[in-house]
């Protein structure tokens, strides 16, 4: 493999492939390990390597410089990346740790490497976990120790609290120890002073330590990572007691490393606000082009709902709508949103989460909601929820409903700015649903102008029969002479409209001031020329109510109506409905006119 110039090395160096097998060993390593063949492999290498190394952790961890133990003593194993006829390998050198340099006192170049790789590294990415990762890794690689970890500082606490951590063996650690305020104290140089510190002894034996990193005791170095002058975290380094204290060289190249990372986190942190205002921006756009493209009130609540899911990262946006006393349930995604559909709560619920933003109008926050046991959400949850904000639905100083945020993951989820922004999509809430009300309000008076114009039209065709009816019967009436003729045919032209079963016309005899049958057109009476009395004066029965009272008359049922008991047995029994109608000369009356049928209420108004 062209591999002549590592024959002459004194110390034991391989060349293994990514999948584990070792293809090359020089001369010193197969004297020094007492290899017969070529086909072994990295596992089996490192199986007798004390503490033990992960082989697969040593591929991927490229490179490292750690102190192991065998049993042929301690050694240096130190791995860097290697390249042969256009493949990748890994090189491995193994060399005897008397005489050997130590990780801390590693020449400048290597030291130079490793930070330009993490610095890269770090540069590569715009994710803070990312940065952190990449922060953890290279420092545990420089300083050869049993493990790193890196705490988040939380200034509202005064706690740390574990964020990411790696072993020696470069696997990631499971726990996620709490600093709290009293184990701090120790810290207030490298925390507010930004020193380094050194924790040894008791001090250090009282540290959290996971079990990944091994028995100890340990000394543990503590570096700050600071933005703006403030703590942002810490950076802690574990390494055996009995290993030589962490040297000044280290800690500058630990110092510098801090600083890369510092620059990539304020770099990440901008670019994490500006990709959000974009995204924000971009999703209001959207839900502004739907508010003015659409009167569809539920498409543009639910694109407002998506929307504010994805922009806010949530588990749940509720939108309620104001119904006089009472909020009622209008759109939502998230858990129990049909349930939530259904729902109503009182406006002055002393108690409502939603109906407190109601009523005073203000948006508002809280996190960690489970402190707040006064207060209730009344929406449909599965998880507690840990997060919650509210905004007020407004339109003309008035508000008519509430947009409220639930998160179940995050105890402090919310900020201000997410009240700015949460406000400006409850600001195209209210406007979609104002629009919905006047799009109602305004096919209210589309459909009763519609009505009114219908009603109008009949009226009028009414009318026009109404004319055209009396044209008809003056052009006929006026044809003949002959009085009973001329009753007999008004009488037909009026049934015709009426449509009765039995209909007929009485008309006063001036001198004996009774009436006369003068036209019947139905029934079996049959009428001699000139009329029949009926026997009746003018202010007797049915007839004589109607020219007393010279008003017409509908009587649905004669004979249940209390107010026709008296003349109901004038009519013949099958009869139920009557319509009756005073004549008229001038002022004076000469007559009715009556209609019978069978059916209760055959006649209406019309």
């Amino acid at each position: 493999m062209g591999l002549r110039a590592l024959d002459q090395a004194v110390e034991a160096v391989f060349i293994a492939a990514p999948d584990g097998a070792i293809v090359y060993a020089n001369q010193a390593a197969r004297s020094q390990w007492g290899l017969t063949s070529v086909t072994f492999s990295l596992e089996m290498l490192l199986a007798n390597v004390a503490p033990r190394v992960n082989w697969q952790a040593v591929v991927e961890n490229v490179p490292q410089h750690q102190l192991v133990e065998t049993g042929l003593g301690d050694f240096w194993l130190s791995t860097e990346p290697y390249r042969e006829s256009d493949a990748n390998f890994l090189k491995i050198t193994i060399q005897s740790a008397e005489g050997a340099v130590t990780a801390e006192e590693a020449s400048p170049s290597r030291q130079s490497q490793l930070l330009l790789e993490a610095s890269r590294a770090i540069g590569a990415t715009f994710e803070q976990s990312q940065v952190i990762q990449v922060l953890v890794s290279y420092a545990r690689e420089l300083g050869g120790a049993a493990g790193s970890i890196f705490y988040q500082y939380d200034q509202v606490n005064n706690l740390l609290a574990e964020a990411y951590g790696l072993s020696q063996d470069g696997s990631e650690i499971e726990s996620a120890a709490i600093i709290k305020q009293q184990q701090l104290e120790p810290l207030e140089d490298a925390l507010f002073d930004f020193m380094p510190v050194v924790l040894t002894g008791t001090t250090a034996g009282a540290w959290p330590t996971p079990a990944e990193f091994g028995a100890g005791p340990f000394q543990i170095l503590i570096m700050a990572l600071t933005l703006h002058e403030e703590p942002y975290g810490m950076l802690a380094l574990f390494q055996q007691a009995e290993v030589e204290p962490f040297s000044a060289v280290l800690q500058t190249s630990l110092e510098i490393l801090l600083s890369h990372t510092g620059l990539a986190i304020e770099n990440a942190r901008l670019f994490t606000d500006t990709y959000q205002r974009e995204s924000f921006s971009n999703a209001l756009g959207r839900v502004s082009l739907a508010t003015s493209a659409t009167l569809d009130l539920e498409s543009v609540l639910n694109l407002i709902c998506q929307e504010s899911i994805t922009t806010f990262q949530v588990d749940g946006i509720y939108i309620w709508q104001r119904d006089e006393d009472e909020l009622v349930g209008l759109a939502a995604i998230g858990y129990g949103t049909e349930d939530f559909l259904a729902s109503r709560i009182a406006l002055e619920d002393a108690q409502a989460f939603s109906a407190i933003v109601s009523r005073t109008g203000e948006a508002t926050f809280i996190n960690q909601f489970e402190k707040h046991p006064n207060l209730a959400l009344a929406l449909p949850q599965h998880d507690p929820i840990l997060s919650v904000l509210g905004v007020p639905l407004r339109r003309e100083e008035e508000t008519i409903g509430v947009l409220v945020l639930t998160d179940t993951r995050t105890a402090d989820k919310f900020n201000q700015r997410d009240v700015s922004r949460a406000l400006q999509f409850g600001s195209q809430a209210a406007i979609a649903i104002q629009n919905a009300h006047l799009v109602h309000e305004l096919r209210g008076l589309n459909e009763d102008l519609d009505s009114r114009v219908a009603q109008r039209t009949i009226d009028l065709e009414r009318e026009r029969d109404r004319v055209q009816f009396l044209l008809r019967i003056t052009s006929e009436l006026a044809a003949s002479l002959d009085e009973d003729r001329v009753l007999n045919r008004a009488l037909e032209l009026v049934n015709e409209i009426v449509n009765a079963s039995e209909s007929m016309i009485l008309l006063l005899d001036p001198e004996t001031d009774m009436f006369h049958y003068r036209a019947v057109l139905g029934g079996h009476m049959q009428l001699p020329a000139g009329g029949l009395s009926t026997g009746r004066y003018r202010h007797e029965g049915l007839a004589g109510w109607l020219l007393n009272s010279r008003e017409a008359l509908i009587a649905n049922d004669i004979h249940e109506d209390e107010r026709w008991q008296e003349i109901a047995g004038e009519i013949e029994p099958e009869y139920h409905s009557v319509l009756g109608a005073p004549l008229f000369s001038g002022d004076d009356a000469i007559g009715v006119l009556l209609f019978f049928h069978e059916a209760a209420g055959a006649f209406s108004q019309q």
